[in-house]
């Protein structure tokens, strides 16, 4: 008898799981708009990504002279990859900022300051292209930090 009810549990449990799992953004296929109003979608995936002014060695020349080393980070030896993902919209600008993986000690708040203050530089990001127009796209970038 207590046999059954455990299996009986267990089969509820997972059931459960698997419904929750299908409701959840992160089964959806990479290129599913998160919304469906058609100028707010945001694709993972998109045919030409997006690009800092300049390209990928002006984004290093960037982050080389203004990411600032936390002193909390620094006291405690704390070296580590922040990983940080942001929409580069239609037009240029970056919002919804976000800690992916997080390194702490005021690392990630300084990668997420790094990043908004690109939102105040004189040229905007070259946004993604999907099936042949501008759209939005989220990008991921990793920041090291090393002392």
């Amino acid at each position: 008898m207590n046999y059954k009810l455990l299996l009986w549990f267990s089969f509820a449990f997972l059931f459960q799981a698997q419904l929750h799992a299908a409701t959840c953004l992160d089964t959806l296929p990479a290129n599913y708009p998160l919304n469906i109003d058609e100028a707010s979608k945001v694709y993972l995936i998109a045919d030409r990504r997006p690009e800092f002014p300049g390209g990928g060695e002006k984004l290093g020349k960037y982050i080389a002279d203004n990411l600032k080393y936390p002193r909390q980070a620094r006291s405690r030896n704390i070296r580590g990859l922040v990983v940080i993902s942001f929409i580069v919209c239609k037009d240029g600008y970056l919002r919804d900022i976000k800690i992916q993986k997080g390194l702490g000690f005021g690392c990630d708040e300084e990668a997420i300051r790094l990043i908004a203050a690109m939102n105040n530089l004189p040229n905007r990001w070259i946004p993604g292209v999907v099936n042949g127009k501008p759209a939005n796209v989220r990008y991921t970038l990793p920041l090291k930090f090393k002392w």
